[in-house]
């Protein structure tokens, strides 16, 4: 076979395929991370003229031609995102659904079960209500309920069928969400979604469970409770992680990470890691990262 229809053959198997998946299901990658791969498309033509007399060039081009595929496939993905961000209202073919629970003053602690799906998952600021969330996309319906009892609030968020509605809009959902900052929360998150955002800052946060697949979360935790501990676990590509320099924090983790960013802070065994203060500190934050994360970074604002 030649070359070159090898070459426009697996250019178009991959990107056909890419295009077909995403038509019947949210594709959970980063997808700003794909796109920045595409100076290897260069590397890799330029090892193919290297070794073009080579028998096994064959396999250069395939290379060139599955990643030209995904890179490209990424890029006009990174394009519609941001053109939907701007254009909401043109996308006739997506459900909007608004959800509020009252906030009793009488509540003083709650716990936030949430199973979802979605593109993109923002947790970001507050509100008077104990809890607001909007939901757009082509996934099935969410239901939310509420257990209010001895001043604690076990509230469930979930979706009512795990198999999403086959339509245009599928690979755009979106979830957005905002807490009452006066309970201390703690938080059992299943999330599923390309990309998660959860600012914590304002809340008081004692402990938190991530736990299903992301490509790239952010996770920004506050000094409002005197103790936070938080566990991820599954699969995320890529973990930041922001704690404020007035609280200690501990990292522990077994797992080997193909990259780690954790200045400003010293290793205390091979698993564990503390901020210098850890020790003085009267308000901590404990980090367990049990597995499947590629690429973690911690800092400190």
């Amino acid at each position: 076979m030649r070359t070159n229809h090898l070459f426009w053959g697996i250019l178009f198997i991959t990107i056909g395929a890419l295009v077909l998946l995403n038509n019947f299901m949210a594709l959970n990658f980063n997808w700003d991370f794909m796109w920045s791969l595409w100076p290897l498309v260069l590397v890799m033509t330029g090892v193919y003229f290297i070794f073009r007399e080579a028998k096994f060039r064959w396999m250069i081009v395939l290379f060139i031609a599955f990643l030209l595929g995904i890179v490209l496939f990424a890029g006009v993905k990174n394009f519609s995102l941001f053109f939907d961000d701007g254009y909401d209202n043109f996308d006739l073919d997506v459900n909007v659904q608004e959800f509020t629970l009252p906030y009793d003053s009488g509540i003083k602690k709650a716990k936030l079960n949430l199973d979802a799906a979605a593109g993109k998952f923002n947790l970001d600021g507050t509100t008077d209500s104990l809890l607001y969330a909007r939901t757009r996309g082509g996934f099935s319906d969410y239901s939310l309920n509420n257990d209010t009892s001895d001043g604690s609030a076990d509230i469930s968020f979930e979706m009512t069928d795990h198999h999403p509605k086959v339509i245009r809009g599928l690979g755009k959902n979106r979830m957005e969400m905002k807490l009452n900052s006066n309970p201390v929360w703690d938080m059992d998150l299943n999330v599923g979604a390309a990309s998660v955002n959860l600012d914590l800052e304002p809340f008081k946060t004692e402990n938190i469970y991530f736990k299903s697949g992301a490509s790239s979360l952010k996770l920004k935790l506050g000094d409002k409770n005197p103790l936070t501990k938080v566990r991820f676990e599954s699969g995320v590509s890529s973990l930041e992680v922001m704690i404020p320099r007035s609280s200690g924090c501990e990292i522990n983790s077994d797992t080997k990470f193909s990259s780690k960013d954790f200045r400003e802070f010293e290793k205390v065994d091979d698993h564990v890691y503390r901020t210098p203060d850890f020790a003085s500190r009267g308000k901590k934050i404990y980090l367990d990262i049990a597995a499947g994360v590629s690429s973690v970074k911690v800092e400190r604002y």
